[in-house]
């Protein structure tokens, strides 16, 4: 668990021919690991109550459907949350942020949820998409809690690993560096270590001194350290509007029912997520089996995923400094966000957000009454 932080439906009814096949689906499936049965989780109860609903495909990008993507998969779904709305939702597990805007860019999707760092670079490709709601930061340098190091300016002489050094991650970490008065090319040495077994090997073996990842990779790094890991303070972390919705210009302006009511869906799960996450993965695990670990006990299984998905509620969707609705954020803060990116070499051109975010669906998004989804979730048993 980290600690010491202080962060703060229906689309255009394409045909057959327009769509990705199932069996490419159950292909792309098979190679990531998960089984066919994920195709039968829809909102509709049967064939008769699906012509009533509006049916939309969610691109997920994340092949392995890790918890932390259970308020925009299967929350939604087993909660009844989308067919309170009148969607019926497909589950379309896509690989990584680039092919889940590509998959709305086409088409193929009507939503995805993913890092600016792929959406932004898709929009100067393709303007005719629009983000109806963000969140903020989600990527941190971290440390192990008994690590001498606490302040970035610690950081120098030292080895930082990151995933690759094209990642995401790298760009945060160097930034994060060069905003504590040190030279990210001089001061420090960046490790291209991975993730998972492979970084926390570089740690144990001294290669590494610190890691730059995202939140729910870093918390698979302390987990099999089997140590509690400390962010390094920076002002970079808040920073507004680092993950975003997206969704077509033309869904945006025909249809906005749909996509409040995707997002209303969604902020409903996370609200319900964040009042009993032990129930929220129990569903997710039922709904997705191939999502739970078998390498583990159960125990440790749950313990790791409760703090894979608390992190991503409490850190990024959910945080206890959130102004506003959810999804929410100043523009002029977000735009500040985006010239940073493009400063720091997330993005190869400068990007007005202005002309790509609108937040006018947000106010019926998040229309419900979040006192009542928190007692229904702590009401909740697993089981039943």
């Amino acid at each position: 668990m980290f600690i010491g932080i202080h962060s703060q439906a229906g689309q255009k009814k394409h045909s057959r021919a327009n769509q990705p096949s199932r069996r490419t689906w159950f292909v792309a499936l098979a190679m990531a690991g998960l089984a066919l049965p994920i195709f039968g989780h829809s909102t509709a109860a049967n064939a008769s109550e699906a012509k009533n609903l509006h049916h939309v495909t969610f691109a997920v990008a994340d092949p392995s459907l890790s918890v932390s993507t259970a308020p925009y998969s299967s929350l939604p779904i087993a909660l009844g949350f989308w067919k309170k709305e009148g969607l019926s939702v497909e589950i379309q597990p896509v690989s990584g942020g680039n092919a889940g805007v590509q998959a709305v860019g086409t088409g193929n999707a009507f939503m995805t949820e993913t890092g600016m760092t792929s959406i932004y670079p898709g929009l100067l490709k393709d303007p005719n998409m629009r983000i109806p709601a963000v969140h903020k930061n989600l990527y941190f340098v971290v440390v192990t809690k008994n690590s001498a190091i606490h302040t970035a300016k610690e950081l120098k002489g030292k080895n930082i690993g990151v995933q690759a050094l094209s990642a995401a991650s790298y760009y945060y970490g160097r930034a994060v560096v060069e905003a504590a008065g040190l030279n990210p090319d001089k001061d420090v040495h960046w490790i291209p270590v991975g993730v998972g077994f492979q970084a926390a090997a570089a740690e144990q073996n001294g290669t590494i001194d610190a890691y730059a990842g995202y939140d729910s990779i870093n918390a698979k790094f302390g987990q099999l350290l089997h140590k509690e890991l400390r962010v390094i303070p920076s002002p970079l972390n808040d920073m507004p509007g680092m993950l975003g919705w997206l969704v077509t210009k033309d869904s945006f302006d025909k249809k906005p029912d749909e996509v409040a009511g995707m997002l209303k869906g969604i902020f409903e799960s996370m609200v319900w997520a964040q009042a009993n996450p032990e129930a929220a993965i129990k569903i997710h695990w039922k709904m997705f089996p191939a999502s739970k670990p078998t390498n583990v006990s159960d125990e440790v299984a749950m313990k790791n995923a409760m703090e894979i998905l608390t992190d991503r509620i409490n850190l990024v969707y959910l945080p206890k400094d959130l102004k506003g609705p959810i999804g929410s954020a100043d523009l002029d803060q977000v735009q500040k966000t985006a010239d940073f990116m493009a400063k720091n070499g997330f993005l190869k051109k400068p990007i007005q957000v202005k002309e790509f975010i609108d937040f006018s669906l947000l106010k019926k998004a998040n229309d419900f009454d979040r006192a009542k989804i928190q007692q229904e979730a702590k009401n909740y048993h697993a089981g039943k």
